[in-house]
């Protein structure tokens, strides 16, 4: 990869949004809506990853984590399709798990569609495991799979989070 197409990893901002809406294209069905984006962006225990490349917003990731919880869920990874293949999708990813951990957090977990065999796989080689089912989860009809992926090996730490996605993202 020469410096040209180099990818730059950083924090979302709201002036983001209207390229993040536009990733959604990528689904067919369960595309976040503008308002959503705008609340993830805000808010304190939502962290949103942008991936740059040439200056273009091209890959996305959206985590959560509740200040009670010791997992963080992974709301949102989307790629454009010019970008895919291209390695933007596994660096949201590590993104994302680099600052759960930060957080104190267990485990990632998340929701990925029964039919999308690309997509399972990708968490898949990734160490993601299944764990569980939801019939009829998107607005389509299609199921989900829910799979997880421990970030600490060993003892269970009893370490609390200290705070939620409440501070500046470095990635």
């Amino acid at each position: 990869m020469n410096d040209e197409s180099a990818v730059a990893m950083r924090g979302g901002r709201l002036d983001d949004v209207p390229a993040l809406l536009r990733l959604q294209d990528v689904f067919d069905t369960n595309r976040l809506k503008r308002r959503a984006l705008v609340r993830a962006v805000g808010c304190a225990s939502q962290s949103v990853f942008v991936a740059e490349r040439n200056g273009e917003i091209c890959g996305s990731a959206i985590a959560h984590m509740r200040r009670s919880s010791r997992r963080v869920r992974l709301y949102d990874l989307v790629v454009a399709v010019s970008a895919q293949r291209a390695g933007i999708g596994r660096a949201l990813l590590r993104a994302v798990e680099r600052r759960a951990r930060s957080l104190g957090a267990v485990s990632v977990h998340l929701e990925v569609r029964t039919d999308n065999k690309t997509a399972q796989e990708f968490y898949r080689h990734d160490g993601y495991t299944l764990f569980g089912r939801y019939e009829d989860y998107y607005e389509d009809g299609c199921g989900a799979l829910r799979m997880r992926k421990p970030l600490i090996r060993g003892p269970r730490s009893h370490r609390r989070p200290s705070h939620a996605f409440d501070s500046p993202i470095m990635v």
